[in-house]
Order: structure tokens, then sequence, then C-alpha cells
């Protein structure tokens, strides 16, 4: 007869974790979320701020150009004159933005419109001033609200100059000297130099 070989009993061995190992395992997940995901969190809102800045540089630009093309005049332009050449949702003159770096809040005692992106466009009801650096102010908040309040908080407003061949700058791009006005007067009795601090931090052209 033939004889089988007796199957030798083997013992199971665990590959689990235990309980300690897991709270231990959590802690550290929940220490490494605590810095990661607010960082992550704020790289997100930075890029949206910036392409909603580039789409008001473009905006902005290409209003100024059908402009012309339709006969307006570089001399007797008015910001309010570009307002039919963009696309914005709607006008809002009781909203409260964050102003310019190193600056806290901002108010819309002239015009204000919110754009289908959620920024809002800022300008004072004024023309271009005269000479070679003839600009025409505008304020754009990002993101269509005051984020803290703080002078140097996140989505803090971007300044932009139109200059009256159509350039669009920054506070830290502007040409030397230019000429603008602000308060609705249409006195050009405002001149600015390139300052990088009122560039808010989110600010990359890259």
């Amino acid at each position: 007869m033939h004889r089988f070989p007796k199957l030798r009993a083997t013992r199971r061995i665990s590959l689990g974790f235990t309980l300690a190992e897991l709270l231990i395992s959590l802690a550290i997940l929940g220490v490494i979320a605590t810095f990661t995901i607010p960082k992550i969190l704020i790289a997100q809102q930075n890029n949206a701020n910036n392409a909603n800045a580039k789409q008001m540089v473009a905006a902005l630009s290409n209003a100024y150009q059908a402009y012309l093309r339709d006969g307006g005049s570089k001399t007797t332009m008015r910001t309010s004159d570009l307002t039919p050449y963009l696309n914005y949702l709607s006008i809002d003159n009781t909203v409260t933005l964050d102003a310019l770096q190193t600056q806290g809040t901002l108010g819309c005692p002239y015009q204000c419109l919110k754009f289908h992106n959620g920024g809002v466009l800022f300008y004072w009801l004024d023309g271009l001033c005269p000479g070679a650096n003839a600009a025409a102010p505008f304020f754009f908040d990002p993101d269509g609200k005051i984020t803290d309040g703080s002078t140097n908080g996140p989505g803090k407003t971007l300044a932009l100059y139109l200059y009256s061949d159509g350039r669009v700058k920054t506070s830290a791009t502007m040409d030397t000297g230019t000429n603008w006005s602000a308060g609705g007067g249409g006195t050009c009795n405002l001149s600015r130099n390139p300052d990088a601090n009122l560039d808010p931090p989110w600010l990359n052209w890259n």
C-alpha cells in the first residue's frame, strides 16, 4: 500500500498593522496634511488669480483697440468708453475689495464691473493724460472680494495702466513718470514711477 506523506501544519503569519501602528501613521499623515494642504490651496488660488489677471490685461487691450477701430479718439477717451467692449457680468458699485499691496480695502465710488471669472475691475471716470507717458488707471481684484483685509494678504488688487499706444502695464513695469489722474476730476495731477512693492505677490507673468 502506498502511503502519502503527512502534510505538516503551517502557522499563518499575520501581516496586518497593530492599532498602535495605525494610530501613529494617522498622526503622521495629519501633520503632513496640516502643512501641505494650505500651501496647495494657496498655490491653486494664486494660479487662478494670475490667470484672471492675464485675461483682464487682454480684455482691456482688446477693448481699447476696438474702441479706436470704431472711430474713438485717444485724446477724448474716458475709461467708461471701454465698458461696451468688455464682456462683464454686471455693474456693482457697492462692493468692497482688497486694495493694492501695502494698502487695506477699496470701495467703488465710481465704477466696478464684475466678470464671469469672479474678478472685479475698478476704474475712475477719467481719460488719458496728454504726453508720451499718458495712461488711464484701472484696479483689478482677481477674486472680487476682501480676502482678509490686511495690507499684504492674499488676493490683493493689481493696478493696471492702459497707455495711449495700447500697452497695459502694472505698478512694477510702468513707464517712469507715467501721468494719470484719479478721483473723477479729469485733471492729470498724478505722476508715478515703477514700484514693485505695489504688485501683489500672486502676480507671475511667466
